[in-house]
């Protein structure tokens, strides 16, 4: 199957305490090696964010490129991602 989209829920969602004292993805990059794709990902934004390709991919690399900086740890922090298949359903 094609991959047209993804959901993440950025940062360590946990609570707003634990989301700020970590990184956050900001710019992710994404799509093939030849042709990336880039979107900013919502800061304070505990939920699911979803973000459809501009063209299907059944090869699908991913790179955090910018981080929202954390109050107490730098490490960086994504709580859940699922892909989005071209039928529309979802990897999990």
């Amino acid at each position: 199957k094609k991959v047209s989209g993804i959901y993440i829920i950025n940062g360590y969602a946990l609570n707003d305490t634990v989301y700020l004292a970590n990184n956050r993805i900001k710019k992710i990059i994404y799509g093939s090696k030849n042709n990336p794709m880039m979107n900013i990902c919502s800061d304070n934004k505990l939920d699911f964010q979803f973000f459809v390709f501009e063209r299907k991919l059944y090869r699908l690399t991913l790179q955090i490129d910018e981080t929202y900086a954390g109050k107490k740890y730098s490490d960086t922090c994504l709580a859940e991602i699922n892909l989005v298949f071209d039928d529309s359903s979802l990897f999990f």
